[in-house]
């Protein structure tokens, strides 16, 4: 019983660790590019990847950017760039061009 009841407080008390991520932008005005209404919400981000869109509000993070009042539109890729223009001098520059730029 005492090994039971042990076991279930640590499970919930893993279950109340608040997410953690490196970035959190916070209550920015998303738009998703769906078409559907913008939202207010967060962005959490780990590394180069974002890795949650929504309420974040109980969530950590290492960094912290004050969105309020901004438009956030994650992960779009704006693909008019004028990089290519100079892709005969400098080749290696075909990789920004095919990936987009965000």
């Amino acid at each position: 019983m005492k090994k039971s009841l042990l076991l279930l407080l640590i499970a919930i008390g893993f279950g109340c660790q608040k997410p953690k991520f490196d970035t959190i932008i916070r209550q920015a005005v998303i738009y998703d590019g769906t078409g559907a209404d913008s939202l207010r919400g967060d962005v959490g981000i780990n590394g180069d990847t974002i890795a949650f869109i929504g309420d974040l509000s109980k969530a950590v993070s290492d960094q912290t950017i004050d969105a309020k009042g901004l438009a956030l539109s994650p992960g779009f890729i704006d693909t008019h760039s004028h990089h290519a223009s100079g892709l005969n001098r400098e080749p290696e520059a075909l990789a920004v061009v095919s990936q987009g730029i965000t």
